[in-house]
């Protein structure tokens, strides 16, 4: 995934996994709130990212992308995910977190599957709304890795995680100047 602070809300190949109530592109993120890696709706056009966090919508301006493709979207419920589901991030007690997604007031909203709480999480309006039917975002080619998320910062340096197996949490960084 990539993050940003700056005027580069999304790095070029962002995944577009969604669309705001106007219709403009959500894409998918992830973002840290109090020590929770979380996933994030990333909306350009809001100048931020979303994470949704104890019933509310928290706005974040430092957030990473998803890039690239391969990834497609197939219906699940209960919290339940498939063993190619993308990670989207991890609580402070280590429970890992996966992206969804749900149609809700004319929007097609990213948010997290919290499989001990049996449901997908989405920031709306203010608000965590939950539902226990959505889409979980998978990788058609990735069956045990994770997926390249990358972070831009004001120097435009580029952090690559890649490979987060689901079974052993473990990174590889790359660090890329341009």
């Amino acid at each position: 995934m990539q993050s940003s602070s700056n005027g580069e809300l999304v790095p070029p190949g962002a995944f577009v996994g969604g669309r705001d109530c106007d219709g403009t592109p959500i894409y998918v993120g992830r973002s840290i709130h109090r020590d929770d890696h979380l996933p994030a709706k990333v909306i350009p056009s809001k100048g931020c990212a979303y994470v949704c966090w104890r019933g509310k919508e928290i706005p974040k301006t430092e957030y990473e992308v998803l890039v690239g493709n391969g990834y497609e979207w197939v219906t699940s419920s209960g919290g339940s995910v498939p063993p190619n589901a993308v990670l989207g991030g991890i609580t402070c007690h280590g429970e890992r977190l996966y992206i969804g997604r749900v149609a809700y007031r004319n929007s097609l909203t990213i948010g997290k599957i919290h499989p001990s709480h049996g449901c997908l999480y989405i920031p709306f309006a203010g608000k965590e709304l939950n539902f226990h039917s959505y889409e979980v975002l998978i990788g058609k080619d990735r069956s045990v890795c994770g997926f390249p998320f990358k972070k831009v910062s004001e120097s435009c340096s580029v952090s690559i995680e890649e490979c987060i197996p689901r079974y052993a949490p473990r990174s590889i960084s790359i660090k890329i100047k341009f």
